[in-house]
């Protein structure tokens, strides 16, 4: 068997959760104990462990004689990595047997950070209560996050719930984002753009169809400047016209109508 394979083999042992299988690679091949064994070179057994939760294969590899704060090119320890995906387990047991908490990846973020970095309270809220501190504030986080487009999280939110200790239990949610207002329009119409299959499927449910503010698109694409648009407003022009028409004769009839009652009225008081 060569390194390659080796390698290969340690990685399916450790995704199946099986520390046998782990044990005798290692011995065999005492390399893989420390080095990286992804094909990108990006992860070794211990930070591979760590990131799937396998606490029992973290309790082996220590009996190996593991260094627990060993990384690769990326500099994200195993610690980082439980942190990462909120692995209590895994993270209590890294520090119980000599994780350096304070380590620090390329960014200056320690395992802490990185617990809030992807929103995970419980495992912030342990770390925060080992003493540990984070090196970046809420604006940090942030820019970190739009770099490596992580996940939506409540960074202040978060940050102040631990400077004031609240409990896991009762801390709110800080990985759900706010509902997303409706826009509020000043001289709102229906959006041209829409294609014919959102507008088939819109019919079929009758929902109202999406607007945009009229001054955001190009003139002749403003619902008034169409020619359909023009049209609707030569027959709307029209019909207002007949409309006067109409309320002008009905206007008239009523006027002698009212004249004639007058007439009529005065004959009757000379008479």
């Amino acid at each position: 068997m060569g390194n390659t394979q080796a390698k290969h083999n340690l990685w399916v042992a450790i995704s199946a959760n099986d520390p046998i299988a782990v044990r005798d690679l290692v011995q065999k091949f005492p390399f893989l104990l420390n080095d990286p064994i992804s094909d990108d070179g990006k992860s070794n057994a211990l930070t591979r462990a760590a990131y799937l939760n396998r606490p029992h294969i973290l309790a082996e590899l220590v009996s190996l004689g593991v260094d627990l704060n060993n990384t690769t090119s990326t500099k994200i320890s195993a610690l980082m990595w439980a942190a990462a995906k909120g692995h209590l387990d895994c993270i209590k047991f890294l520090l119980e047997f000599g994780a350096d908490p304070n380590q620090v990846d390329s960014h200056g973020m320690n395992a802490l950070d990185f617990a809030v970095l992807y929103g995970w309270y419980n495992a912030a809220h342990f770390l925060y209560n080992k003493g540990l501190r984070c090196n970046k504030n809420a604006e940090e986080f942030l820019q970190i996050k739009e770099e490596l487009q992580t996940l939506w999280v409540d960074y202040p939110g978060l940050l102040m719930s631990l400077d004031c200790k609240i409990p896991p239990e009762i801390a709110p949610p800080f990985t759900v984002p706010p509902p997303k207002k409706e826009p509020e329009f000043v001289d709102p119409v229906a959006d041209p753009n829409e294609t014919w299959k959102d507008w088939a499927k819109r019919v079929i449910d009758f929902e109202e169809p999406p607007l945009v503010e009229r001054d955001s698109l190009p003139y002749d694409l403003q619902p008034q400047n169409t020619k359909i648009g023009k049209l609707k407003i030569l027959l709307r022009m029209e019909t207002d016209k007949r409309e006067g028409d109409e309320e002008g004769m009905y206007q008239g009839s009523e006027s002698r109508l009212s004249h004639a009652d007058y007439e009529e009225k005065k004959g009757m008081e000379m008479v």
